[in-house]
């Protein structure tokens, strides 16, 4: 399927108005999804610290691109240098390019993942040639995005030689029950990505309070990594320095604290703000 650049609206119309049909047909029956795999650069310097196995479930998953962190290449630049990341079994076809503001924030090594799962309301089926030409549609058009395409597709490659188990449902009402399933043998990472802005500020902080205390209602260690924006978590908030400003970033933050700015696609990771 062709990509075309940005056009201005005068020329889209008369193509609009002539298909308009087919528009409000797709549209009634597909929603807007994401899903950057690039944002696991911005996941890893959390994942890489956490030792021995992890599982990790993903609410929003969309294709669940993002429960493989342990299968792409890494290209961080640092200041120190450049360093690259890699699996054990040789360089992966996904590469993964981030800016760091602190050596500190390399990642040694990739996780050891044991269990992927996600939860969505609209799962997709990463073999499902058509679902992902959707997924691919929905990236801003023009030649400034066309690498992010390029890595959707790889990336999508990778995770149909191992689909992810995706729960369809809402992550309000399941999240407990898909986390139970998690093997106790490994470090429950709770993650998600630009999710809660759809969701109602009531039911933000009721999920909020349920991640919080997943740890506790399951008996287990639970480390939840959120990048979400600014104004999602009023816990969160509460706790960025007062002239920080997030520049279109999403604030990360591990077990409701705040430590650091992330791309959006991945491209940044900046913890100077956090350190005190």
């Amino acid at each position: 399927m062709g990509r075309r650049s940005p056009r201005p609206f005068e020329i889209f119309r008369p193509w609009l108005i002539e298909n308009w049909d087919a528009v409000v047909e797709t549209a009634s029956v597909r929603a807007t999804q994401t899903n950057e795999p690039s944002r696991c650069a911005t996941l890893l310097p959390q994942l890489s610290r956490i030792e021995g196995p992890v599982a990790l479930l993903e609410v929003g998953t969309s294709a669940g691109l993002c429960l493989f962190p342990d299968r792409y290449g890494y290209d961080y630049t640092a200041p120190s240098g450049a360093h690259r990341l890699d699996p054990d079994d040789g360089r992966s076809p996904v590469d993964l390019a981030c800016r760091l503001d602190e050596d500190s924030s390399l990642p040694a090594r990739l996780p050891e993942v044991v269990w992927r799962h996600g939860i969505d309301l609209n799962p997709i089926d990463v073999r499902d040639a058509e679902a992902l030409e959707w997924l691919v549609t929905l990236i801003w058009p023009g030649p400034d995005h066309d690498p992010r395409v390029a890595r959707l597709r790889a990336a999508a490659e990778v995770a149909a030689s191992e689909p992810p188990e995706i729960t369809q449902g809402d992550l309000r009402e399941i999240l407990v029950d898909v986390a139970a399933e998690s093997p106790a043998d490994a470090t429950l990472v709770l993650l998600h990505t630009a999710v809660l802005l759809y969701l109602e500020r009531e039911d933000r902080e009721r999920f909020a309070a349920a991640a919080a205390g997943l740890s506790r209602t399951l008996g287990r260690r639970v480390v939840w990594l959120s990048n979400e924006g600014r104004g999602n978590f009023s816990a969160v908030d509460a706790q960025l320095p007062a002239d920080l400003h997030t520049g279109g970033r999403f604030v990360q933050s591990v077990d409701g604290r705040p430590v650091a700015l992330a791309g959006q696609h991945g491209a940044v990771y900046e913890t100077l703000p956090f350190v005190s």
